[in-house]
């Protein structure tokens, strides 16, 4: 069997981190990762459903689908292959709307602040990837065999945080909090989510020794894709058993 990693730009690092991997041994199965686009591509339409397949539209993710598939249409017609779709789990863009200057959950609003429920902020947060939702929702519905992995932990250095667009313990909590929400919301779809390890964890925020360097305020490096990539692995052969354990029960 195969998992493909595919994806927003936190796909790059589990790219790294599955090439470092295969260099020292063998992987349980066969693995590749695609940097589909860049996430804000995928917080607007992106995909069409068709009769047999989903065509993606965004012109850079379609691009890349079309590389490895030789077909801008994602379809279920490669037995054996367990898409790991690495979306709908960042923060960012959503946590550096100026807003939040004024808002915050209402566990950790200040005087002053206009406090805001749980129910409000994930209600606003699955509409902010209401796309990405709709594809996972047609991805399930056209029986892919697939997983959901969820981006790193928000960084103590991202810019939300050092433009003071919001506190520390407020972007600490909107993490987890998206993290809870996109999870239960795809166990209702009937994808598994893939989450970072507790490892990757320090005071809540990805540990420093896991960032990316340079002037890049956002993403894991290949470190995190060490520590991830076995996780992918191993929930996309659950889920591949998983579904061939049903298409063998299905009745001719």
């Amino acid at each position: 069997m195969e998992v493909v990693i595919l994806g927003d730009s936190h796909s790059v690092a589990l790219g790294r981190g599955l090439a470092q991997l295969a260099r020292r041994g063998p992987l349980p199965c066969a693995a590749s990762a695609v940097k589909l686009c860049s996430s804000p591509r995928l917080l607007q339409p992106f995909f069409a459903r068709e009769p047999d397949g989903i065509r993606l539209t965004d012109p850079e993710a379609a691009q890349a689908l079309t590389q490895l598939n030789g077909t801008p249409v994602l379809d279920a017609s490669r037995p054996g292959r367990v898409y790991a779709f690495v979306m709908g789990f960042t923060i960012q863009p959503f946590t550096r709307d100026p807003s939040w200057r004024r808002h915050a959950p209402w566990q950790e609003a200040r005087q002053g602040e206009i406090p805001l429920s749980t129910g409000m902020i994930r209600a606003a947060y699955l509409h902010h990837a209401r796309h990405i939702l709709e594809f996972l929702r047609a991805v399930a519905a056209l029986g892919v065999p697939a997983v959901v992995v969820s981006g790193p932990p928000v960084r103590a250095d991202d810019i939300a945080i050092t433009r003071n667009i919001m506190r520390p313990e407020v972007a600490l909590r909107i993490d987890a909090m998206v993290r809870e929400t996109m999870t239960e919301t795809l166990a209702g779809i009937g994808l598994p989510a893939v989450l970072p390890p507790a490892e990757a964890f320090e005071d809540g925020w990805l540990r420093e020794e896991l960032r990316e360097g340079g002037r890049d305020f956002h993403h894991a490096n290949a470190l995190y894709g060490e520590a991830m990539v076995p996780l992918i692995l191993q929930a996309g052969m659950k889920q591949e058993a998983r579904v061939s354990e049903t298409l063998t029960k299905r009745p001719d």
